[in-house]
């Protein structure tokens, strides 16, 4: 039988591990070296929070059966793969917007964008979050009764695939615009600064992290399907916010050199 579960889960637990890697250094400095944690860092402990409890919830549906062909599952290990998959999606999909609300709050202290264009960032990272938050629970309310989601023996009357699909798409397409605006921004800032070339380069390339969670967040890679089954199928936003917090992280850093 072919199961993908093990390299699933070590997808996720690896890239998580390094996330929090990045993070429990960034937390380290702050807290021990500068004696100050910020309101980013707390937003950046939320998000690890919450990719943390999706692998585990990731890892319970593996163990039900995920990553595996669902027509050779029984009824109650299609029912629990799909139960514990939605549950993954809730904090999973947050984590793909939370660690923005980081990265604007470090990018407007370190590079000091003028007044409006700080109102744009947070007002993008505002819509963003709402959005990735709207999506969760759409998915989540789409039939009714809630249980029939995954109680697949159960009468239900669910929304259109259609309006599910639509705003995961304008979702994903919100998250991947962010990602890319917030990586490219700052090294249009930075290459006008007066300093050595090979230091410009790694600056941008250490802020620039976000090229590389902007890809699975584009609507290309959207995860939702039509078909229960195949939502159930899909690993959630665990293991994309890893570039996003790992710059975050190495911005205090970034900071110093500048000053």
């Amino acid at each position: 039988m072919d199961d993908k579960g093990p390299m699933m889960l070590t997808v996720c637990w690896v890239l998580t591990a390094l996330a929090l890697l990045f993070v429990s250094a960034r937390l380290h400095v702050r807290a021990v070296v500068h004696d100050k944690l910020g309101f980013d860092d707390y937003v950046i402990l939320f998000s690890c929070f919450c990719a943390v409890l999706s692998n585990i919830f990731v890892t319970i549906s593996v163990s039900w059966g995920n990553s595996r062909h669902f027509a050779d599952l029984d009824l109650e290990q299609k029912e629990n793969t799909i139960k514990f998959m939605m549950a993954a999606y809730v904090p999973g999909i947050e984590t793909l917007g939370f660690p923005k609300l980081a990265v604007i709050a470090l990018l407007v202290r370190l590079l000091m964008p003028s007044r409006l264009h700080t109102m744009i960032l947070w007002s993008m990272g505002t819509i963003c979050c709402l959005s990735l938050t709207a999506m969760v629970m759409t998915l989540l309310l789409q039939c009714t009764p809630t249980q029939a989601l995954w109680t697949l023996t159960m009468p239900h009357n669910c929304l259109a695939p259609d309006v599910l699909e639509g705003l995961a798409y304008w979702a994903s397409t919100c998250s991947a615009f962010l990602d890319f605006y917030l990586a490219i921004y700052p090294a249009t800032v930075l290459w006008k600064l007066q300093m050595h070339t090979k230091k410009k380069l790694a600056l941008c390339c250490a802020l620039g992290m976000g090229l590389i969670s902007g890809a699975p967040a584009s609507p290309s890679s959207n995860p939702w399907s039509k078909k229960p089954e195949a939502a159930a199928s899909g690993v959630p936003g665990a293991t994309r916010p890893t570039p996003t917090m790992t710059t975050t992280s190495t911005m205090p850093k970034a900071q110093e050199i500048l000053v």
